[in-house]
């Protein structure tokens, strides 16, 4: 399996996990897959949110890799429309996205929300987005359409850009005038220059 960050899996009932993971894991829910700080062959590390105080209720476990049963891309955005009143505008900024062939996926509160069924979302959460770029042209665009986005949902966008190579950079720290930015790796964090992940897109 070839695992990215934000990835959803899903686990064996079977398996003596913590008493915290396996309260999540018999509720048939999905864990999602963060960096790795300590990457190994045989195991992977998960996280799952199982309430809206993220501070008090996001936790993280090292399982087993043939432990998982399933495993899927995040959440497509187009998942959240019925979560916003403006759902049919909300949907068409979503359309324009994807002809553009960004594929956007949500993660945090709204992807939480969905996966569960329970509340998450508070009137001040950020609707998270990941970005996959490919090509410079997409990269001009990015900023009038998440502004639309935004407008749309009533909603701050957060999220991140992911690059070729699998760097994420938060949107907002892309488009701010440093001349290094932070990246995200599947198992690293660092900075690095911008020429470098520019010359990846076509």
């Amino acid at each position: 399996m070839n695992f990215k960050r934000h990835d959803l899996v899903w686990l064996d009932l079977e398996f003596e996990y913590s008493s915290e993971l396996r309260d999540w894991v018999m509720q048939k829910l999905p864990c999602v897959v963060t960096r790795q700080t300590n990457l190994t062959n045989s195991y992977l590390n998960v996280a799952w949110c199982d309430g809206v105080n993220k501070q008090l209720s996001r936790h993280s476990e090292l399982v087993p890799i043939e432990k998982i049963i399933l495993h899927s891309a995040p959440l497509s955005l187009v998942k959240t429309v019925s979560l916003f009143a403006e759902s049919v505008v909300f949907g068409k900024q979503i359309r324009k996205l994807e002809l553009l062939n960004f594929k956007p996926c949500v993660y945090g509160s709204f992807s939480w929300q969905i996966l569960t069924k329970k509340s998450y979302i508070h009137p001040d959460s950020d609707l998270d987005i990941l970005l996959h770029i490919t090509t410079h042209y997409q990269l001009e665009q990015i900023v009038s359409l998440l502004d639309d986005l935004a407008v749309a949902c009533r909603r701050h966008i957060d999220g991140e850009l992911i690059f070729p190579d699998g760097s994420a950079i938060a949107w907002r720290e892309w488009f701010s005038d440093s001349e290094k930015v932070l990246y995200k790796g599947f198992s690293e964090v660092g900075f690095t220059h911008r020429n470098i992940l520019l010359e990846q897109l076509a």
